[in-house]
């Protein structure tokens, strides 16, 4: 099988870990934090699932993508005669 694939595979599976890591962390911190105040004044559950939360996982996919992920070629490469 063409390498291409399989790395695209890999990468497909990390984005998808990566999207049910996120939803499940959103959910916790949404519906199971209390309505204590938070650093900003909010309420503890909105500030850590809509302010902290996003800012860690756009931290943590650049991070996936920067070491995970590979730059390759995607069309077939041509002959030349």
């Amino acid at each position: 099988m063409d390498k291409r694939f399989i790395q695209a595979n890999k990468e497909a599976k990390l984005s998808l870990i990566l999207t049910l890591i996120y939803l499940t962390a959103w959910l916790v911190s949404a519906y199971l934090l209390g309505n204590t105040s938070g650093l900003f004044g909010l309420p503890l559950w909105f500030e850590v699932s809509c302010l902290f939360l996003p800012i860690g996982f756009i931290l943590l996919c650049w991070l996936v993508v920067k070491y995970k992920f590979i730059n390759m070629l995607l069309d077939a490469p041509t002959k030349n005669k």
